[in-house]
């Protein structure tokens, strides 16, 4: 399954906000790829690397308009929120934003090297259903142990 790339217009747009050292406001970054289309038109994600060269995923959201872009901030906040109570299961997010010159609203996520949509991801977890499942499992009751410990069930006495 091939990725297609980005549009050279929308890459140019990446290196200018958010990569090059003169004129990054958000960054700098340093590309690691040319950008992959999640949606045509709409949504493409780049793998970018911040200046400790920790992995990135810079997702952008081209076009959103005079009402989309406020709208966009608005969640941007919801999402930086719900990132602080630090869930497994949710990425990071380190920024995020709407730049009103270009149009573009953007997400800025922890990543890994390899994620599900990595070349050859589905067969690696499909061979090791077993041990999936059992992580998953084990992770997910790690996860309620915790929440329980946080916050123990309220008991009411019925008489």
């Amino acid at each position: 399954m091939s990725v297609e790339s980005a549009p050279l217009a929308i890459t140019d747009g990446v290196d200018r906000l958010f990569c090059s050292r003169s004129s990054a406001r958000y960054g700098p970054h340093k590309r690691q790829d040319e950008g992959s289309v999640i949606a045509p038109g709409v949504l493409y994600r780049y793998r970018v690397l911040n200046e400790a060269d920790r992995p990135l995923a810079l997702q952008l959201f081209a076009g959103l308009g005079r009402l989309g872009g406020p709208l966009w901030e608005q969640e941007v906040r919801v999402l930086l929120r719900v990132s602080a109570a630090t869930h497994p299961a949710l990425p990071r997010v380190v920024d995020g934003g709407y730049d009103e010159a270009a149009d573009v609203a953007f997400v800025v996520t922890e990543t890994t090297t390899y994620t599900l949509d990595s070349p050859g991801a589905l067969a690696f977890l499909h061979e090791r259903r077993a041990e999936c499942v059992r992580r998953s499992l084990s992770s997910s009751v790690r996860q309620m142990g915790r929440e329980f410990s946080e916050r123990p069930p309220r008991c009411r006495l019925a008489c």
